[in-house]
C-alpha cells in the first residue's frame, strides 16, 4: 500500500534534518520542552482535568498552562514539583543515554 503523500513528505523532511547537522541539533534543543509538555498534559488528562481545571487547582493561569503544553515555555522544577503536590502525586526525573532516546 502506498503512503500517502504527507507522509512521504515528513519521511522527506526527517532525511533532511538528518542529514543538517544543524537541524538536528536544533531539533534535539526542543526534545526536552516536548517531553515536559507531554508529561504535563499526561498528568493533567489522568486526573479528568480541563486546561482551566487544572490550572486553578495547581495555582496558574490558565493561559500559561496552555503554553506549557505546547512546548513554548520554560518551567522551573519548583514548578513542576507544586504540580505534582497539588494532585497528590509525585514528580519523577530521569536521564537517558542519548541512544535510547534516539530509538
Amino acid at each position: 500500500m502506498d503512503r500517502p503523500d504527507s507522509l512521504r513528505r515528513l519521511e522527506e523532511v526527517e532525511k533532511e534534518w538528518d542529514a543538517d547537522p544543524t537541524l538536528r541539533a536544533a531539533y534535539a534543543r526542543e526534545v526536552p520542552y516536548a517531553e515536559v509538555a507531554q508529561a504535563i498534559i499526561a498528568l493533567r488528562v489522568r486526573h479528568g482535568l480541563s486546561q482551566s481545571e487544572f490550572a486553578r487547582r495547581v495555582g496558574k493561569p490558565q493561559p500559561y498552562i496552555a503554553r506549557l503544553e505546547s512546548g513554548r515555555a520554560n518551567v522551573q522544577v519548583g514548578t513542576l514539583q507544586a504540580f505534582a503536590e497539588a494532585l497528590g502525586e509525585r514528580l519523577h526525573i530521569h536521564y537517558g543515554e542519548e541512544a535510547a532516546a534516539a530509538g
